[in-house]
């Protein structure tokens, strides 16, 4: 079966959301988000950070609220794996063994309800949602500036 195809506007929240919504706009990353030239791209919110804000995030991005972040997990998890080799083979995470747990591991996290995500469950969870995830991370000691990947 197919993921479902969503618009580039459906993922992304352009607004701040609804007076009687229970998220918040998340001035940090959307401070972080206009210094690498990416404040025209949407607006962060915050979500539950509970092991799982990858999922909620998304959830909350491509329906509003975060009820659909545990079959987002579930969907990415039968995504890895059944598809184990297409990502472990994948060139764009050939360096997440430096700063990533193992693929196996990171399926181990993704199957727990508060596990941690990765740059293989991102990966796949953009294949879920078939849309790309452009993820931002701090910068690594050594480095001036933050790291911006698209991945899928």
């Amino acid at each position: 079966e197919k993921a479902a195809t969503w618009k580039l506007d459906d993922f992304f929240h352009r607004e701040q959301p609804s007076v009687n919504g229970d998220r918040y706009v998340d001035s940090y990353s959307n401070a972080l988000m206009r210094n690498l030239g990416l404040g025209h791209e949407g607006v962060a919110l915050q979500t539950t950070g509970d092991g799982g804000c990858l999922f909620n995030a998304v959830s909350l991005s491509l329906t509003g609220f975060e009820r659909s972040a545990s079959v987002l997990r579930a969907r990415t998890a039968l995504e890895m794996a059944l598809h184990r080799e297409y990502y472990v083979a994948l060139d764009s995470l050939k360096d997440a063994k430096y700063v990533c747990p193992t693929f196996d591991e990171a399926l181990n996290a993704c199957i727990s309800p508060n596990g941690f995500s990765s740059a293989y469950t991102i990966q796949a969870l953009a294949t879920v949602i078939g849309i790309p995830i452009r993820a931002i991370y701090p910068r690594m000691p050594g480095t001036w500036k933050y790291v911006v990947d698209e991945l899928n």
